[in-house]
């Protein structure tokens, strides 16, 4: 967006017969529905919930050509997470190449269940246990004090 073209020889006539000048064109570009663009990369956020992004899944992702291409989303996939499809983002102006599609995951959490969703959910936290302070990542010392013995 912004990107300035300069088109020799097609602006207005020279003065006194002179040649003609250049005639440059500012391109601005709409957003896309599905796309944000990154340079030449394209950005595509895909939801998931939170089964597929727990177990892995396999989908589809739309392309800017208005195909879609497979993308295996691997089990334990977290929100934010990205996958790169290397090729499918936007061609490059000069020298043919193209760039990245990059799908960042959304991980969408539903706000109302089921009785019976409800039920298994509250059975997988359950097994999980309860965490305490300190369960979660540790800092660089705690684990190396670990290494250390």
């Amino acid at each position: 967006d912004g990107t300035q073209m300069r088109v020799s020889g097609e602006g207005d006539a020279g003065h006194n017969g002179g040649p003609a000048g250049n005639l440059y064109v500012l391109v601005r570009l709409r957003p896309h529905p599905h796309f944000q663009r990154d340079g030449y990369d394209l950005v595509y956020e895909l939801e998931l919930n939170v089964a597929q992004a727990a177990l892995g899944c396999e989908v589809r992702v739309p392309t800017l050509e208005g195909d879609s291409c497979p993308l295996r989303i691997p089990p334990g996939t977290q929100h934010g997470q990205e996958f790169t499809i290397r090729g499918r983002g936007i061609p490059h102006l000069h020298d043919g190449g193209r760039g990245d599609l990059r799908v960042r995951v959304r991980v969408v959490v539903p706000k109302e269940l089921t009785p019976e969703q409800r039920r298994l959910l509250e059975a997988l936290a359950a097994s999980f246990g309860t965490p305490t302070a300190g369960d979660g990542e540790r800092g660089i010392l705690g684990r190396i004090r670990d290494a250390l013995g």
